[in-house]
């Protein structure tokens, strides 16, 4: 039986501007696009839109306000909301006399005029915002429609009705997600407008299809989205794009308010996200370079311009508003405990609700009583798994039974320390849309700083890059490196002759189309077990001692279950169990990482990569391949720990699968410069070659980097973890005389004169520049390639640098990835395992060493850390026995897994019986085992029942 729920098994962003056209064209799927048919959820749609225009109610006002609302308001206005009422009377404009009117005040509440003279004066605004010829859109005058209905009179009633039959036309326009960029929907313009004058008499048929007909065609549309977010929340385009949520807010919000319903609450993907946000923010602030503030951050898998909360400007005010207004709607409906946990999130990672000023629609929205609570405080668990049904034990589900969710497991030692322990594994189960990476099984952590990155390198400058001989080359890493799965802590198979479209094959993670052809990014895009279905999570347990969490992702490579394109399987099976041992105060904290990877054939290379900031030192000794000490290719054959030490943190990784005669570990990173000897001019973009004082160290085909310009400090910040250098993002002007050069060759070390060879400039990210001669060339080595490891040729490798101070995009991203840990067999088999234990803590700090177990019968493996074990199946079948030694002293606690669940096992040390358990929903029992100094035979094995 493999390791899979039996409910699953019955069933990159590759650069928005770059890939589009490339994917869509190189990648026709093995398997078709999902031919689920479009009736269910039409159907579904169509029933719901009907039931919300049947209760709407009757009467005004009802858009956002209705009339049992008012007395609070009245209430407030004179305390909690005082401020914003008094610049309403200041600065009084139609939409504050329509809310005046709507509330019916008098003098005790400030009115200097009477009910029907801001009546009078709102209907005004509508006439002349109507009449005046601007672009006033529907949705913005429908609050003076409803909220000043009654002093309309019905000239202008109909005028209104009018104009927006005229702006709007016969139907709403409704995204269909087929062209767009983003798997999110924009605002359907029409739906408040229509909502404010059905049922008023004046042309309500008119009014009731383009409800129902909207209403309709936005449930459908948004059903990618709440595919996507799950019953947990969250946005599979990286947290950075959440600003791409939010265009249904106010629609929904509005006619929720109108039916009286809990239609926004129910249907809203923006009132999950708030959670998503929650489990990924870090527990420690960003400083920026020169400025000495500090900001709170995302973490992400999916978008490193590493923007803190404050780099979000306008739109994260109005993230920050919605948030606000969502919990007030949470409020409104009785839940204080998520209200209080949403304002908690506004006021930690944004400062607080954004400045209103007079927005009377803020006003009646927003409710500043609410005290904020943070997640310790409300009792939220120190992990969630966003994407996984606790109760059920699997993945989520959507309304119509498709996996569902991000998949991204959050857990911290804990809420409110700053030097928490903080980690995320991922596994989303589809590849839902553009903006995701090809990184399932990718995992960060992080202790008062960032140690295991998240993702190596950053979006690059405009355009993002292009292929090395494009005849309009850019910079070459967001598609070669920055999305795939090389860049983030994952698991590559080799295949020399894998197709990735003209980009280079990294060994990752198959590249899947970057919409369908047929469906776009619709809801129908994806079918569980289409070629968009890329496994997922198959585990998660949590207690006070560990996090269990593990994943599937075969389908998200070129498998015996799926192909992309012309290609042939590489793998039958690629899984990941990911264990957190939690310790008091969080000072004594692990990761156990346990890989199984079966090839198609023994001689594909395999690789576990561990991408770091700071240069990883080595317990073996080490040679240089490529490069030099400072910067390259090192290679050891008898390291078993790597250590990694920053400003505050500190982590080691220690390999214990493969073995120590089998395994070779490599570090690369780092640069090395050689300096040009004969001058560039601005208009010399090649081919050409390039005289160096020296080619000795450089890779086979250069990648090069050339300036005659100092470091930026502030900007080029490759040894301050804890500071992020300054960022700009896609600016109007070049901020350096740099230029890049692929080249084809180089001459060999020693030749004179020393050259590179066949070399063309990135034309597209960046203009010119005359460079003198004695200026810098530098080789990088931290976003190498994986061309020539099948032969162990690593100086056949390429390097695919983001160009920091460079062109027109300085970005922050030059210290994401500045080394990285690869972990190789040497020996040939089908199938690998890769265990590795993880320690993270503040710098100074002790650790326990990590030794191997593993089973006479070669069934399991696993490792002990100090007085704690935990045991994994070496395949992917469940264990029903097996048995293990254990050397020491005292008692030690062990975890086993891949268990049959629900199963009664009985546990045996030494051959008398320690416990008979039954093995949990996700497969795992729990025990102590007291160790008297002498090696210590354990067994266990399932418990015949009779009948069985």
């Amino acid at each position: 039986m493999k390791i899979v729920p039996k409910s699953i098994a019955a069933r990159s962003f590759l650069t928005l501007l770059l890939t589009v056209s490339l994917t869509v064209v190189l990648f026709a799927c093995r398997e078709t696009a999902s031919s689920e048919s479009e009736g269910v959820p039409r159907a579904w749609a169509d029933e719901e839109a009907k039931k919300v225009v049947t209760a709407i109610r009757k009467g005004h006002p009802r858009i956002y306000l209705t009339p049992e609302r008012i007395p609070a308001l009245k209430s407030e206005a004179l305390t909690s909301k005082a401020g914003p009422w008094k610049l309403m009377h200041q600065r009084m404009g139609g939409k504050q006399a329509a809310l005046f009117y709507a509330m019916g005040i008098g003098p005790e509440h400030g009115a200097k005029m009477s009910r029907n003279d801001y009546g009078r004066m709102a209907a005004k605004a509508l006439m002349d915002a109507i009449n005046g010829g601007g672009k006033a859109a529907p949705d913005d005058l429908a609050v003076l429609y409803d909220w000043a209905h009654g002093a309309l009179t019905q000239q202008e009633k109909r005028a209104f009705v009018d104009f927006c039959k005229k702006r709007i036309g016969k139907e709403i326009r409704v995204h269909n997600e087929k062209t767009h960029g983003y798997r999110a929907s924009p605002r359907p313009e029409g739906i408040v407008a229509a909502l404010s004058f059905y049922g008023d008499g004046i042309d309500d048929a008119y009014a009731e299809k383009l409800l129902v007909t909207a209403i309709r065609e936005t449930l459908r549309d948004n059903l990618a989205m709440e595919q996507v977010a799950g019953e947990d929340g969250g946005f599979a385009d990286g947290t950075y794009y959440i600003f791409q949520l939010g265009g249904t807010f106010y629609p929904f919000l509005a006619l929720s308010t109108a039916t009286r319903s809990s239609f926004f609450l129910d249907q809203e993907v923006f009132t999950r996200l708030p959670n998503h946000l929650i489990q990924a923010l870090l527990p420690f602030s960003i400083e920026r370079a020169k400025t000495g503030k500090t900001s709170r951050y995302f973490a992400t898998f999916h978008d490193n311009w590493t923007s803190t909360t404050t780099d979000y400007g306008s739109v994260g005010k109005g993230m920050a508003t919605n948030m606000a207004i969502t919990a007030a709607e949470f409020r409104r409906k009785g839940d204080e405990k998520t209200a209080s946990l949403y304002m908690w999130l506004v006021k930690e990672a944004f400062g607080g609700i954004p400045y209103q000023a007079e927005n009377p629609v803020s006003f009646v929205l927003l409710d500043e009583t609410i005290p904020p609570l943070d997640p310790k405080e409300v009792g939220l668990p120190l992990a969630e798994a966003l994407g996984w049904d606790e109760q059920a034990g699997e993945i989520d589900r959507d309304r119509f039974g498709k996996k569902a969710g991000i998949g991204w497991v959050a857990m911290r030692s804990a809420w409110n320390d700053p030097n928490a322990t903080y980690a995320l594994f991922k596994a989303e189960p589809f590849y839902y849309h553009g903006h995701m990476h090809h990184d399932s099984l990718a995992f960060m952590i992080a202790k008062g700083e960032e140690l295991a990155l998240a993702r190596s390198g950053n979006y690059m400058c405009w355009y993002e890059g292009g292929p090395l001989r494009d005849k309009n080359p850019g910079w070459p890493q967001a598609a070669n490196f920055f999305t795939r799965t090389i860049s983030t802590n994952n698991l590559l198979i080799y295949d020399p002759n894998e197709d990735f479209g003209g980009w280079a094959n990294d060994g990752g993670q198959r590249i899947t189309p970057y919409w369908d052809d047929k469906w776009g990014r619709t809801y129908n895009g994806t079918a569980n077990g289409n070629y968009r279905d890329i496994g997922g999570l198959v585990r998660f347990e949590r207690s006070d001692r560990y996090v269990y969490t593990a994943a599937d992702a075969t389908r998200a490579y070129n498998s015996t279950a799926v192909t992309t394109g012309k290609n042939r399987a590489k793998v039958s099976l690629v899984q990941r169990e990911f264990v957190y041992l939690r310790s008091p105060g969080g000072d004594d904290d692990y990761f156990v990482v346990f890989d199984r990877v079966d090839a198609v054939k023994p001689d594909f290379k395999k690789l576990w990569l561990l991408q770091l900031r700071a240069r990883p030192e080595f317990d073996g000794s080490a040679r240089v391949v490529v490069g030099t000490d400072a910067g390259g290719i090192h290679l050891s054959e008898n390291t078993t720990t790597v250590s990694v030490r920053q400003e505050r943190s500190q982590l080691t990784s220690t390999t214990l699968l493969p073995k120590k005669d089998n395994r070779v570990v490599k570090r690369l990173g780092g640069s090395m410069t050689t300096t040009l000897r004969k001058p560039l001019r601005s208009t010399d973009n090649g081919p050409i070659d390039i005289e160096v004082a020296s080619t000795t160290g450089l890779p086979e085909h250069p990648t090069v980097i050339i300036t005659n310009q100092p470091p930026d400090p502030n900007r080029e910040v490759f040894d301050r973890y804890s500071v992020w250098p300054q960022a700009a993002h896609a600016s109007g002007h070049s901020f350096s005389d740099r230029v890049a050069y692929f080249c084809d060759g180089r001459t060999r070390p020693g030749q004179s004169p020393a050259k590179l060879l066949n070399c063309v400039r990135a034309i597209k990210s960046a203009p010119g520049a005359d460079i003198p001669t004695g200026a810098r060339v530098i080789q990088e080595f931290r976003h190498m390639g994986v061309e020539g490891v099948d032969r162990d040729n690593d100086a056949g490798r390429i390097d695919y640098p983001w160009g920091y101070g460079f062109g027109y995009s300085y970005g922050d991203g030059n210290q994401y990835g500045l080394w990285r840990v690869e972990v190789s067999p040497k020996k040939h088999a089908k199938l690998d395992n890769f265990l590795h234990v993880l320690h993270p803590s503040l710098k100074g700090s002790g650790g326990h060493d990590a030794v191997l177990i593993e089973s006479r019968d070669d069934s399991l493996y696993g490792a002990l850390i100090g007085n704690r074990a935990v045991l994994f199946a070496k395949g992917a079948d469940f264990l029903t026995k097996g048995s293990y030694s254990l050397a020491g002293t005292g008692k030690v606690w062990q975890l086993l897994c891949n268990l049959k669940p629900g199963r009664e096992y009985q546990v045996r040390q030494d051959g008398k019986i320690v416990t008979t358990a039954t093995a949990s929903a996700q497969g795992t029992l729990t025990f102590e085992g007291a160790l008297t100094g002498r090696p210590s035979q354990f067994e266990f094995s399932v418990v015949a029942v009779k009948g069985r």
